[in-house]
């Protein structure tokens, strides 16, 4: 549905709006980047950030927070991206927050979450060890001895890693890289004995780090959350990162759509202004339709159901490649006990969001859409008879099984999007040791 804010929401934009574009314009990145800024971002504009409460924005009122949720926190994420704003936001307020929130024990979010919340303690997140994301490849160790660990490894591109008071480190302490089970998290201080810190300047003049740990000994309680079973942690921290990135990408987005659509009043080309021309009206409107697509999110799985109560629904997102709109795309509305079509929702009702629940659902109008499903459901009855595949299917998908019927299925011109909106139905092993 959707995102419509409440007041006190609607004005934390605002706010966030006036004061970054007084205290940190595009122009403010620039000059940290010229000046080579030790820490990439400017202290006194933090401090007015923290300030303003926002680093208590996500923190539990009772470790002095304001629990305003992650709506309201990414108003501002959103802002920041307008202005390009470099501090470390994201990795303590959103990251180094919704962590410890997640695991951390009583003592644990009494000393830090109240430090955060007071601008006493900025946080890093340290979990790629190689050039690519990849937090199941986790390789760092955590040798158990006695009551301490013996931390060892590096972690590269640490975001706000040079100037952290706390890391927040993934290791393994079982299995081996690839494994979920045995990732467990540890909150180590950036300057502890075997701590080692280079500081790598991005392109963009941001801060980032590579970080060597060399048998750096930490007692048990630095364990964040349970031995083994940081997975868990981990991920939902990075989802919420990664949600707060999409709101600043947002704000990027949309200040640059402004900024076109200014020009595209002012500048005049042959007599006219170029706004007037067609072909470019065409393009910002294309771009303002997919920023829009950016703000929504559609209840398909509330409105499905109860219109559908008790039965298990897989929505089968299927059309031709190379599709050249991908944005536009229809769905089948599926019985996962008996793959029955319940009904068909096409790409311009689906993308109207929770308008479609008032239209009427036309079925498919292309024969070659039911001849895709039926390419489908054949496919997955004869190869995953007691589930689903995973979530997409393309040439480099991560699934190994996946690729190679890709790869054996040249011909079959499919790309299926499934997920579930109720109970979900068996699915293989390598598939859930994929989720």
């Amino acid at each position: 549905m959707a995102l419509v804010l409440n007041e006190e929401q609607q004005m934390l934009k605002e706010s966030a709006k006036g004061f970054l574009a007084e205290h940190s314009p595009v122009g403010e990145l620039r000059t940290q980047r010229d000046a080579g800024s030790e820490t990439g971002y400017s202290s006194t504009l933090w401090n007015q950030m923290v300030n303003m409460g926002w680093a208590a924005i996500l923190v539990p009122e009772e470790y002095g927070g304001l629990a305003f949720g992650h709506v309201g926190m990414a108003q501002i994420v959103e802002q920041s991206g307008r202005t390009l704003t470099a501090s470390p936001l994201l990795s303590t307020a959103v990251l180094g927050v919704t962590a410890i929130s997640l695991a951390g024990n009583e003592e644990q979010k009494t000393e830090l979450l109240a430090g955060i919340a007071a601008g006493e303690i900025t946080t890093a997140l340290a979990v790629d060890e190689k050039i690519h994301h990849s937090p199941t490849q986790t390789a760092m160790t955590a040798e158990k001895k006695g009551d301490s660990y013996l931390l060892s490894g590096v972690k590269r591109y640490v975001v706000d890693g040079s100037t952290a008071d706390k890391l927040i480190v993934a290791t393994r302490t079982a299995g081996k890289p690839g494994d979920m089970k045995g990732i467990s998290l540890f909150i180590v201080d950036r300057t502890a004995e075997g701590v080692s810190v280079e500081r790598t300047q991005m392109v963009d003049g941001r801060n980032a780090a590579i970080i060597s740990f060399t048998s750096v000994k930490v007692g048990s309680n630095a364990l964040l959350g349970e031995q083994d079973r940081g997975f868990r942690t981990l991920s939902a921290t990075l989802d919420a990162g990664n949600a707060h990135l999409a709101a600043e990408l947002l704000g990027i987005s949309q200040e640059s759509f402004d900024r076109t659509l200014q020009y595209m009043k002012e500048r005049k080309q042959f007599g006219a202004f170029i706004g007037s021309f067609q072909a470019l009206q065409h393009r910002a409107a294309h771009w303002w339709c997919s920023e829009f697509d950016a703000k929504v999110t559609k209840p398909e799985g509330d409105y499905f159901r109860k219109k559908y109560p008790g039965i298990a629904i897989v929505r089968a997102l299927v059309h031709p490649i190379p599709y050249d709109c991908p944005v536009l795309c229809g769905y089948w509305v599926l019985n996962a006990a008996n793959d029955e079509v319940l009904e068909y929702v096409p790409p311009e009702i689906s993308e109207l969001g929770p308008a479609y629940k008032f239209l009427p659902l036309l079925p498919p109008q292309s024969p070659a859409q039911h001849e895709h499903l039926a390419q489908y459901l054949k496919w997955r009855r004869e190869n995953y008879p007691d589930g689903r595949p995973p979530i997409w299917i393309e040439e480099d998908h991560p699934c190994p099984q996946i690729r190679a019927w890709r790869a054996a299925n040249p011909d079959v011109q499919l790309t299926i999007r499934v997920a579930t909106t109720q109970a979900p139905v068996p699915l293989p092993e390598w598939y859930r040791a994929l989720v």
